[in-house]
């Protein structure tokens, strides 16, 4: 049901004529998370037969008040000059043992990943004090010192950029 909601949330924002060509959802577990001081990256993984990774920074990329979060490619980097990757995403951070606690940022337009441009994503994702909010059955993102970072990433058909 979780990754169903989040189909739906990107689902919102697509055009008709924007052909998929793949998707998929990756979750990466940071435990010990009180002890992550600096920027950390997620294995490799693959979606829509391209390479990617997450970052964090626990204490913002300029603002320490608030975790940021980064969409890296892999593959732009290996891509030539005039081709890019063409996606939209969702970015969540959830309770590990509650799939219905999560907070999520979405790209709102196509977003292009060239061999310069290989990152998307937010400095100010979420203010930290968010993390441990909790209210009714919101038991707050952190629990056990232990939270998920997921992506939802969904590449379209992309054309060639004529220089």
């Amino acid at each position: 049901q979780y990754l169903e909601e989040l189909k739906f949330i990107l689902n919102e924002i697509n055009k008709k004529d924007e052909e998929v060509i793949g998707e998929d959802y990756y979750e990466w577990e940071i435990n010990n998370w009180n002890e992550l001081t600096s920027t950390k990256y997620s294995p490799i993984f693959k979606a829509g037969n391209y390479e990617w990774k997450l970052c964090i920074y626990p204490n913002g990329k300029n603002d320490e008040e608030y975790i940021s979060l980064y969409l890296y490619s892999e593959s732009a980097s290996n891509i030539n000059e005039n081709s890019y990757i063409s996606t939209k995403y969702i970015m969540t951070i959830r309770n590990h043992n509650n799939y219905s606690c999560f907070k999520y940022k979405r790209s709102e337009n196509l977003l292009h990943f060239t061999k310069e441009n290989t990152q998307y994503g937010e400095s100010k994702y979420l203010h930290k004090n968010d993390l441990y909010k909790k209210n009714n059955n919101f038991k707050g993102l952190i629990e056990d010192n232990t939270i998920i970072i997921g992506a939802y990433i969904r590449v379209y058909k992309s054309e060639i950029k004529n220089k």
